[in-house]
């Protein structure tokens, strides 16, 4: 009988070995597949990962590499300073102290690439123990452009407010459901403070709430509304421009806005404006009415005076042609006058109309019907200022006139025309006195047309314009001037 311990022992031992030996491998398979996905992990990030040995670089992943834009090798075993400014590394030394004790530790952090730039970063330290000795896993967050947006978004949030802040009215900012979330001065001076209150407790006058109400439900169904709107403020009853209007992002209503705008002024000045302005129309129609009436008052002086002139038959009749001379033109003045006062212009004179009127006047004045000479007027639809308006009907006056004393001796039955057109693209007008009478000759015009003729070349000259006169196949008084229009 064998009474050795270790041959009979020998096959459970060597069974207790197999099986620590299986344990064994399926650890370290089990650790190798960990590695495996912490080394994918690390390298997959898209954060830059720091592995510190103390300060020294034990390794870093791919991110890493791109962030600093350093080599693999020359990061690892380097020390960490030569990532960080110099002001910040006796900082950044406590922080991993901090996350020893208090792993993991979060804060942000500026960091140095290759070229010097400074990077604003996110970071996350966490302590953990590897080959029984203290590491640090550095994770970090580029957040540079994030930090620039958010500055620039503060910058411009902070001249939005200062903006909103100086506007000398009240502006104020609701949310869908009619909730006070920004007030600018303006409106806490008016309404004091009603941040989160509803429109509903901003007054008790029910008349106000319901023109309140109507605003809000339109602007919040995306209309801009714009209303006028009394309050009485301290005691005083003010107007107010009142507009509400919606807020969108990304196709949806956010809120609304609205603005009251004190019009009181404005208001009271427009009044007063007007006022004046009608005083003053009613002044200048006056003025254009006895001026007018002054007018017809010389010409009923000259009608009277007619009949007392020498009876010698010949000298009567000269005398009594200057007498109409002098009346025909002082009637194209008067209708100027009358037709200011019976329009609503004050000071332009509708050209068409007046040439019908004072050719209506000549007409009169010659009595032609007897004589059967006919006066046509065709003129371009233009409104001209008096100073302007006046000399161009003296001017027909005096062509008109001189048509119809000399053109047709001995003739029962004459034309004259009166055409006023434009020359061209511009703002040149032509004026034209023509009749189909048997036309004269220059020395005859000049010695026979006497002040008539003359008189229109100084009205011509006087507006701006040029005088023209044709004596072959009728006479013609051709007159060019320009508007002065933009």
């Amino acid at each position: 009988m064998n009474n050795n311990p270790e041959e009979h022992d020998s096959p459970a031992e060597l069974s207790r070995l197999q099986e620590e030996n299986q344990e064994l491998q399926s650890l370290i398979h089990n650790l190798s597949v960990h590695e495996r996905m912490f080394h994918s992990l690390f390298e997959l990030s898209h954060d830059a990962i720091l592995l510190l040995d103390g300060e020294i670089i034990s390794d870093c992943n791919r991110s890493a590499v791109e962030l600093f834009r350093f080599h693999h090798s020359e990061l690892v075993q380097s020390h960490l300073e030569m990532l960080l400014p110099a002001a910040a590394r006796e900082g950044f030394q406590r922080k991993l102290s901090t996350a020893g004790e208090h792993s993991p530790h979060f804060f942000e952090q500026q960091f140095v690439r290759r070229d010097e730039q400074l990077l604003d970063c996110e970071v996350s330290v966490s302590a953990l123990m590897l080959y029984h000795r203290q590491f640090y896993m550095v994770s970090i967050r580029d957040i540079t452009e994030r930090k620039k947006i958010e500055h620039n978004l503060r910058v411009r949030s902070a001249q939005l407010q200062a903006t909103i802040n100086s506007l000398p009215f009240d502006f104020w900012i609701n949310d869908t459901r009619n909730h006070t979330i920004m007030q600018n001065p303006g409106s806490t001076q008016l309404w004091g403070d009603q941040s989160g209150r509803h429109m509903e407790e901003v007054t008790q006058d029910e008349s106000i709430k319901t023109s309140w109400r109507d605003s809000n439900d339109r602007a919040l169904k995306g209309e801009v509304v714009e209303k006028e709107q009394a309050y009485t403020i301290e005691g005083q009853r003010r107007i107010y421009r009142n507009i509400v209007a919606p807020i969108w992002a990304e196709g949806k209503i956010l809120g609304i806005l609205g603005l009251n705008i004190d019009i009181t002024d404005y208001k009271e000045n427009q009044l007063r404006l007007s006022t004046a302005l009608e005083e003053r129309e009613t002044l200048l129609r006056e003025i254009h009415h006895r001026v007018k009436n002054n007018l017809q008052l010389i010409i009923s002086m000259l009608n009277l005076q007619k009949p007392s002139i020498d009876s010698e038959k010949s000298e009567k009749s000269e005398k009594t042609e200057v007498l109409v001379n002098i009346e025909n033109r002082i009637n194209s003045m008067a209708l100027i006058h009358d037709q200011l006062y019976n329009t609503t212009s004050l000071n332009r004179i509708n050209m068409p109309d007046y040439f019908v009127k004072l050719a209506g006047s000549i007409r009169e004045s010659y009595d032609l019907e007897q004589r059967t000479i006919s006066i046509e007027v065709s003129s371009v639809d233009l409104d001209l200022p008096i100073d302007k308006a006046l000399p161009l009907g003296i001017i027909v006056n005096e062509l008109i006139s001189n048509s119809i004393k000399h053109a047709f001796p001995g003739v029962e039955h004459g034309e004259v025309k009166v055409t006023l057109y434009r020359v061209d693209q511009s703002h040149r007008y032509r004026l034209k006195v023509e009749d189909n009478g048997g036309g004269c000759s220059p020395d005859t015009l000049e010695s026979e047309g006497g002040l008539g003729l003359t008189l229109v070349q100084q009205l011509a000259m006087q507006i701006g314009g040029t005088a023209n006169f044709e004596t072959k196949g009728g006479f013609a008084g051709i007159i060019e001037f320009q508007t002065g229009e933009l």
